[in-house]
């Protein structure tokens, strides 16, 4: 800004007004020595209107673990947080006497804490409101059954700037500074409802008049600048900042610009919402990756000055954008997180589809294609994939690039549906040459024509197993309901030159899907063992469409696994990509080739010289962005192995003869622990029915990481009516009407919300077919689930009806003679 007022004195009084964001009112209330509350003295003991306090979420106490632990004696006022969710307690100090009608909240503040409307108001550097925030104070903590200590509050998320505080009707009110607040002609031109303050008019009318300019310029690459001035200047304020990612001319961009650019309405954020899609990913995800570079502060000097340096400081997007915009968007951010599955990335076969003959791909397709006509869900998830009604296709007429498409396609569409007809025992037979491998399926009749049987080596391939080597027995009573099928794979002849294989079937029919995979099978004409692998380490689950990843073999326990020697990578659009493998390390590392799933095949030998081969499948995202931390299951040759990532070092799968499945993510010795792991389970062929244990641990020791960690368990898509437990009591409702965690889902996947307990390991129990009496036990666990007593048991007198999925089942004396007594 450039001053040309009659005197120098009154051009450096000018833009020192400009400089200068912090309104006079704040410092008077700083120099009045005031004190708000100390949890005995302040000026909340000394008024009888209502107030509000604003604390961090920490104070209040809003974690589900944490159980009425707040800390409400030292509202905030003097060094508030910027671009943090801060907690708003409206309190009523006339409701006094101490200790009687209060609970454990109201005794930390004065008077009591009752429900009402925090008013906060952003002030110009002239003491003028220019934004108004209205918050009412429904959100509560603590309180649930049997618990009358319930607290209302509110939230909100502010930038840097004074504030005045008050509740809605009060005549009480004080100031907070948020942040540190920087000057901004942008600011001083503010407006309230198109209107400019008496201040900004002043500043306005200098502009009109030629009393104050703006001169504006951009700096070379190597960040030199000049400036012409007028002639009559007497002072210039230089102030200097940048936006490299937005497309505005440098002669045009003000931190306005900047906030336009980056703001969503509200319309189309509701779009967004609804979409769910990568689309609207990536139309926010530039908010997660934008820098901006900002003044630190502004330099004044009196022409012909020269060698004037500006320093800026590095800063996000939010301190610019609209933060309730930008709040909403984060929300959307999450929900993309807390819907993705990864059910794109199992692959039909180890090998690429690229790398099959036209002939083998047409062969899979019509096997997979022919399965999906066994079941409607799963004709209807493919028809919602390929987004296009007429599924057929002529195969004489069809292009590679849509055969590979539909044959990715056909095999989502598998991966999102969770198994619904139940397993049963599994067997394995060894002769000289070959394998026989056998699954039972329960309460299921099944033909050739349900059954799709693949063979995954330990060189890097698969196929599909021909119908001459399966054998499909189904017991009496199959077509009533009832009995079981048995799968067996005879006499399967083993390629000599690997060690082992992972049979892995998929049935369907009308009543449903079913998945099974074996454990790893040696093979008993090879000279040698299947080396066991952990887990993959990994930069990232999901990098950018240009990213450096990187990633690194774990061998599993007394494993005959030596080192990587050689690996290739693989783009979206089937390019080669260059990698490079450091042999101390044993690290494998290629730069992604753009949007879309990755493939690399990673070659490694044992101890005796032989060598192996492990596809590891990756899909990059539109753009850069930070990911939360992740361990996802994957079903090898080598057995169930995690691929971890974004905060991980290591980890591992774990499935039992009974299909519990126990995940263990690792921390590095002397990493920090993340606040929240997301679990994905998508590559696993387990019952739903079964148990999920999730531990976090420290180090190659795995020692308890001795701390609640929040969990997002990701699996296929669960019935409407299931019911899950955290533990094996505390219950899990779509709603979250308990304070065990919530479940979300959609027609692909099912979300699980929950945390561990105090040393970082959570066990959930889901029922996928649920009956009257679950349903029953549920219901009652969701209705007592604050009384800390054992659960007695439940005896059902002849029952005379289902209880349907939505009915609320009525306990105590019923008609007909039918009772429900715990």
């Amino acid at each position: 800004m450039v001053a040309t007022q009659p005197s120098v004195a009154q051009a450096e009084d000018t833009l020192s007004s400009l400089q200068d964001p912090i309104p006079s009112v704040w410092t008077d209330q700083l120099e009045s020595s005031f004190n708000l509350y100390d949890g005995g003295a302040g000026r909340l003991t000394q008024i009888d209107a209502q107030y509000v306090g604003v604390y961090s979420e920490s104070d209040v106490g809003t974690a589900p673990w944490i159980l009425d632990s707040s800390n409400l004696q030292n509202p905030m006022w003097a060094n508030v947080p910027a671009n943090e969710e801060l907690a708003l307690v409206v309190g009523d100090p006339s409701q006094r006497g101490r200790y009687l009608n209060q609970h454990e909240y109201d005794a930390q503040v004065p008077g009591r804490i009752v429900q009402g409307t925090a008013v906060i108001e952003k002030l110009s550097p002239t003491g003028e409101v220019v934004t108004t925030y209205r918050r009412e104070t429904t959100e509560t903590a603590g309180g649930g059954f049997a618990d009358p200590s319930e607290l209302n509050y509110a939230t909100v998320t502010l930038n840097d700037g004074i504030y005045r505080v008050s509740a809605e009707g009060s005549d009480f009110s004080y100031l907070i500074k948020v942040g540190d607040p920087t000057p901004s002609l942008d600011d001083a031109l503010k407006t309230i409802n198109g209107t400019l303050t008496d201040g900004a008019q002043a500043i306005k009318d200098q502009l009109n008049s030629g009393a104050l300019q703006r001169v504006t310029t951009t700096t070379n690459a190597t960040g030199y600048y000049s400036l012409d001035v007028p002639s009559n200047a007497k002072v210039v304020t230089v102030t200097a900042r940048k936006a490299p990612n937005i497309p505005i001319d440098p002669q045009n961009l003000t931190e306005q610009s900047i906030r336009d650019y980056y703001e969503v309405d509200a319309e189309t954020l509701e779009d967004l919402n609804e979409q769910q899609t990568q689309q609207s990913l990536e139309a926010i995800e530039k908010l997660q990756n934008t820098t901006i570079y900002s003044p630190s502060a502004p330099v004044t000097v009196r022409p012909p000055k020269q060698n004037v340096d500006i320093t800026l400081l590095e800063v996000s997007y939010p301190q610019y954008g609209n933060l309730t915009a930008f709040q909403e968007q984060l929300g959307l951010l999450d929900s993309l997180f807390n819907n993705e599955s990864f059910s794109e990335l199992p692959s039909a076969l180890q090998q690429r589809i690229e790398d099959l003959t036209r002939t083998q791909r047409e062969d899979l397709y019509e096997e997979l294609f022919d399965l999906r006509t066994q079941n409607d869900k799963l004709q209807e998830r493919y028809k919602d994939l390929l987004g296009d009604d007429a599924v057929g296709i002529d195969l004489n007429e069809t292009s590679d690039a849509e055969l590979r498409e539909r044959i990715s396609k056909l095999q989502q569409s598998l991966s999102e549906l969770q198994s619904s007809i139940e397993t049963g025992e599994e067997t394995v037979e060894r002769a000289s040459d070959t394998v026989t491998w056998s699954q039972e399926f329960l309460d299921v009749g099944l033909d050739l024509e349900n059954v799709i049987v693949k063979a995954h080596y330990t060189n890097g391939t698969s196929q599909v197993i021909s119908d001459e080597y399966i054998n499909i027995e189904s017991s009496p009573g199959t077509a009533a309901g009832f009995g079981s099928s048995t799968v067996t794979v005879e006499e399967y002849p083993m390629p000599s030159d690997v060690a082992g294989v992972r049979f892995d079937v998929t049935v369907a029919n009308g009543d449903g899907i079913g998945k099974a995979s074996s454990s790893s099978v040696s093979n008993p004409a090879y000279d040698g063992e299947v080396p066991s692998l952990s887990s993959v380490s990994m930069s990232t689950l999901s990098p950018g469409p240009s990213d450096t990843l990187s990633m690194r073999l774990n061998p599993g326990e007394d494993s005959s696994f030596k080192s990587v020697v050689s690996a290739e990578a693989y783009g979206p659009n089937g390019q080669t990509l260059a990698t490079t493998v450091n042999n101390s390390t044993g690290e494998v590392t290629f730069q992604t080739g753009g949007q879309g799933v990755h493939t690399a095949r990673l070659t490694f030998e044992d101890f005796e010289g032989r060598q192996h081969v492990l596809p590891v499948r990756v899909k990059a995202a539109s753009a850069d962005r930070d990911r939360p931390t992740g361990i996802r299951a994957v079903e090898t040759p080598f057995g169930t192995i995690a691929q971890v990532g974004d905060g991980l070092e290591s980890g591992a799968v774990d499935v039992d003869s009974s299909g519990a499945v126990s995940f263990t993510a690792q921390v590095g010795q002397g990493d920090d622990v993340p606040n929240v792991v997301h679990v994905y389970d998508s590559g696993l062929s387990v019952s739903s029915d079964s148990t999920r244990t999730v531990r976090v641990v420290r180090g190659d020791d795995r020692e308890s990481v001795n701390r609640h960690v929040e969990v997002v368990y990701h699996t296929a898509a669960l019935n409407d009516n299931a019911l899950l437990y955290r533990g094996d009591s505390q219950p899990i409702t779509r709603d979250a009407s308990t304070r065990f965690g919530e479940v979300s889902g959609s027609s692909s996947s099912t979300t699980i919300s929950s945390w561990t307990d105090a040393d970082g390991e959570l066990s959930l129990r889901i029922n996928n077919n649920p009956g009257t009496l679950d349903r029953v036990r549920h219901w009652i666990a969701v209705r007592t689930a604050d009384i800390n007593v054992p659960f007695v048991g439940t005896v059902a007198v002849r029952a005379t009806a289902a209880v349907p999925a939505d009915m609320t089942p009525a306990l105590g004396s019923t008609a007909g003679g039918s009772a429900v007594a715990v």
